[in-house]
């Protein structure tokens, strides 16, 4: 099995974002997201209680980047360096030509289009970046903000499926896609990408 090498680290900056590594220091941060109920809602994700725990994920998703397994940015407001969420692509199929996008605001950011420029600039970086021929997102189908989210950035309602949550509920999710050849090249010029993605897959 092939893997990608995320070296250096692609730090991407669209208007007024700057999404880049994830790293310890932004543990406040994971913490505030995934102590929010408001945030984890629709997730299925287990409410943390300590920043132990949030450190502890960071650890693991630095393993996983090291391992091409996943990337995550944290993304914040570059006029003041505030970390207002994460994005990331995971689930990377053993090809190398599909991964799912997943991502997380604060909710004092919501309504803004803060998420939409963040979307906007990773989904291109994986086509363009990761050469993926396919993005998909699989999420809770009540989480309107969401799929109207991917929607407007071209993304597809493929099935729609059920689960089960932590508390043994059914919770009846959709998987949304948008292939690299329906992907609109409507990033701003001034889009920077620093750092790259050397992969061993043969594409």
């Amino acid at each position: 099995m092939g893997s990608f090498r995320f070296w250096p680290f692609p730090e991407l900056k669209t208007n007024r974002l700057t999404l880049k590594k994830l790293v310890q220091s932004d543990a406040d941060g994971i913490f505030a997201l995934r102590s929010n109920p408001d945030v984890i809602k629709y997730t299925g994700i287990k409410q943390y209680t300590t920043i132990n725990e949030a450190e502890s994920y960071i650890q693991k998703i630095e393993h996983d980047l090291e391992c091409g397994k996943c990337i995550m940015w944290s993304i914040s407001i570059t006029s003041t360096e505030e970390f207002i969420g994460s994005i990331c692509f995971w689930n990377i199929s053993e090809d190398g030509t599909c991964a799912e996008i997943g991502y997380d605001l604060l909710p004092p950011f919501h309504g803004k289009g803060f998420m939409q420029e963040a979307i906007q600039s990773v989904v291109r970086y994986g086509f363009e970046g990761m050469e993926l021929g396919e993005i998909v997102a699989d999420l809770c189908s009540e989480n309107v903000r969401s799929v109207r989210l991917l929607e407007k950035n071209g993304f597809r309602k493929n099935k729609a499926h059920t689960i089960s949550n932590e508390n043994g509920d059914k919770v009846g999710m959709a998987v949304y896609f948008l292939k690299r050849t329906d992907f609109k090249y409507n990033i701003p010029p001034n889009c920077i990408l620093h750092g790259g993605c050397i992969s061993d897959f043969a594409f």
